[in-house]
């Protein structure tokens, strides 16, 4: 549904802000049959992708973008409790959203509205034979932001489903980069994480902007 009311902008200054998103489990596993009924994988742990080491105390949840950080060309801001992250252009203004503006879409219902706002959207299974979806907004969804050199930390966890993971997001020379590291992936129940999509709906706009 959502198809119908987004399009991705496309502007030259797309190639002023790459979004490097680093995803964590790109990793080779080797299977190893053990007997008839289960499966062993191995991985090497040092291959692992680590949580980086805040650089200060949990934050305080806030409401309106705030600065995080910036450079010559580029600024990070986020808005924690709308979970609204952009990127602003600082020699022309342009601004990419994590989600695009759905406030003035009338005829738009409410999950799809929380699904276009949502930074994290992410696939899992229940019974590891099938594949369903959520998105962050749409779920009983609690986190926890930390500072990182350039960025911020979140640390998120999805009750109903017994996940949770951590997302690193920062500037770099590059422009905003985001990490989820290995290390922060946990399922402490019988679903099982299958991927995680982090800024879905990035620089998205609604039909019939110009760019």
């Amino acid at each position: 549904m959502l198809r119908n009311f987004w399009k991705r902008k496309r502007n030259r200054s797309w190639t002023a802000v790459i979004l490097a998103v680093v995803v964590a489990g790109f990793l080779l596993w080797r299977i190893i049959p053990n007997n008839e009924k289960s499966l062993i994988f191995e991985y090497d742990a040092s291959a692992l992708i680590q949580i980086s080491e805040p650089t200060g105390q949990q934050l305080s949840s806030w409401s309106g973008l705030k600065v995080i950080s910036g450079d010559e060309r580029l600024t990070f801001s986020a808005d924690l409790e709308a979970q609204l992250f952009t990127v602003t252009d600082k020699r022309n203004g342009l601004v990419w959203r994590s989600s695009p503006d759905t406030s003035k879409v009338k005829d738009l219902n409410e999950l799809s509205r929380k699904i276009a706002a949502s930074p994290i959207l992410l696939s899992y299974t229940p019974n590891y034979r099938e594949i369903l979806t959520a998105s962050l907004l749409n779920e009983q969804s609690s986190w926890k932001a930390f500072p990182i050199d350039q960025g911020l930390q979140l640390h998120y966890t999805i009750e109903n489903l017994q996940l949770s993971f951590v997302v690193e997001m920062k500037l770099t020379d590059n422009g905003l980069e985001i990490t989820i590291p290995d290390t922060g992936i946990n399922e402490t129940g019988t679903f099982g994480l299958a991927s995680i999509s982090v800024f879905p709906m990035f620089g998205a706009a609604k039909q019939g902007d110009s760019g």
